[in-house]
């Protein structure tokens, strides 16, 4: 298997019979990395320029922006994916939609939902216990630290 789809899984019909029609699958890398947080935070908002005698910027929340880059950067390939088309004639027929991350927007809603629960089911956020293990005592020393200070100095 080529190194990167290692961490990767795939979806289809057999795993997701709600969310895919048989022939369509979605590969999607299983942990997110520092790299993949960090762009998907820079597109959570958008400055605008200080205006003339403005003391601050104007910032907008943009969550669809930053769902966006998260499906662009989990998503490492997809297959059997469609999307409707009017033809000259006003029919509507299905045409292929091919893998490029710059077209994670012309997805079915019910498979960007998906893929996005995933990624959070994959990696999720640390509870408030969690992030308290990582994080030194109010002495500013590690437990096992405060341990041996104690053993050599009973006082402490």
């Amino acid at each position: 298997m080529p190194e990167e789809l290692e961490d990767t899984i795939q979806f289809d019909n057999t795993n997701a019979p709600r969310i895919f029609k048989p022939g369509q699958y979605v590969l999607m890398r299983m942990e997110m990395t520092t790299d993949d947080n960090i762009a998907i935070q820079n597109h959570l908002a958008k400055m605008a320029g200080v205006k003339s005698g403005q003391k601050a910027a104007d910032i907008t929340m943009t969550l669809g922006d930053s769902m966006k880059a998260t499906l662009q950067r989990m998503i490492v390939g997809w297959g059997g994916m469609t999307r409707k088309q009017v033809d000259p004639s006003g029919t509507i027929r299905e045409v292929p939609l091919l893998y490029d991350p710059a077209n994670v927007g012309k997805l079915p809603k019910k498979v960007s939902d998906f893929i996005l629960a995933k990624v959070n089911e994959f990696n999720p956020d640390p509870d408030e216990e969690e992030i308290d293990s990582f994080l030194p005592g109010s002495n500013g020393h590690t437990g096992e630290h405060s341990e041996k200070v104690r053993a050599l100095h009973p006082s402490s």
